[in-house]
């Protein structure tokens, strides 16, 4: 996968560009490098928050302005709170493009590079209010947990239960899956669980027949128990649309209905968490209800237990 790291701006002044960033977008160093000639310093400059930063390039003998050809390139910065912002870049005397009928503008940098303020998808949400709504999570209900390779006569119980769950959900419903290479028995999981099991591609790995013919929406993969992608995706549409609940079902009660239980929660302490045990199962009955009690004791309600 290609992520997004850096964009570069040749500057004639770094010490007025740094000023100007920090000024005008709070853009702070966050690393540096010099030539070991002293031909050349780049200050990559970061918001603090994303991994993307903006390198600054110096270098030593140019002295004239660089030509941006028709300038048909820019960055752009996403705002809270645009009306302040344009505010501020109105008073510096940066702005070159005024808002017109979409809310955007630029500002001009000091080497005349052109960079572009938008609302922030928080603002924009903000804008548009919407009624707090539910989230179902369906956990793993793939054919390995079911009737494969660990797959219990338990588990084979709750699926009636979990499409019945789905069918009358008043919400969104976003499912995961248990996601493994061929490398899983040389992993710690497969060292410490030696069952191949949920193998990218396979039909082991794939979600119950009947359950996938009901999915609309994400299907997360996840590498282990608990999804950091899963809890950061409920914090981030939190922020930006209000979450009533998040419900939690499906496989296994004791590995990765209670990781993820845990996981919102952690990020999310406020939210009310619920795990339905009627669509739940581990993977042994005594091990679903340690885990039920376990998450009560986290301040997770289990309902239909």
């Amino acid at each position: 996968m290609y992520k997004f790291n850096h964009f570069n701006f040749n500057v004639l002044d770094m010490e007025r560009s740094l000023k100007f960033y920090d000024e005008a977008l709070g853009l702070k160093p966050v690393k540096e490098k010099e030539g070991p000639d002293g031909s050349f310093k780049l200050i990559f400059v970061g918001d603090g928050e994303s991994d993307f930063t903006l390198e600054l390039t110096l270098l030593k003998d140019r002295t004239q302005p660089y030509d941006l050809g028709e300038g048909e390139f820019h960055l752009a910065f996403a705002v809270d709170d645009f009306e302040a912002a344009y505010k501020k870049h109105k008073a510096m005397g940066c702005v070159c493009q005024d808002p017109g009928k979409i809310k955007a503008y630029f500002i001009e940098d000091p080497d005349g590079y052109w960079i572009e303020i938008i609302r922030s998808a928080k603002a924009k949400a903000a804008e548009n209010p919407t009624e707090p709504k539910d989230y179902l999570i369906v956990v793993d209900m793939q054919n390995d947990f079911i009737d494969g390779a660990l797959g219990s006569k338990e588990a084979q119980a709750i699926v009636p239960n979990v499409i019945e769950k789905i069918k009358n959900f008043d919400g969104r419903v976003l499912f995961t899956r248990d996601t493994h290479g061929e490398n899983y028995m040389d992993t710690q999981e497969g060292r410490k669980l030696p069952v191949p099991h949920c193998i990218k591609g396979t039909e082991g790995w794939e979600i119950r027949k009947e359950l996938e013919e009901l999915r609309c929406d994400l299907a997360i993969d996840k590498p282990t128990f608990g999804s950091r992608e899963l809890a950061e995706l409920i914090y981030k549409e939190n922020e930006l649309h209000p979450i009533k609940s998040v419900t939690l079902i499906g496989l296994c009660t004791d590995i990765c209905v209670i990781s993820n239980a845990m996981l919102i929660k952690a990020f999310l302490p406020e939210m009310p968490v619920i795990v339905d045990a009627s669509c739940c199962a581990g993977v042994t009955p005594q091990s679903h209800n340690t885990a039920l009690e376990a998450m009560k004791m986290c301040q997770i309600e289990v309902i239909n237990q």
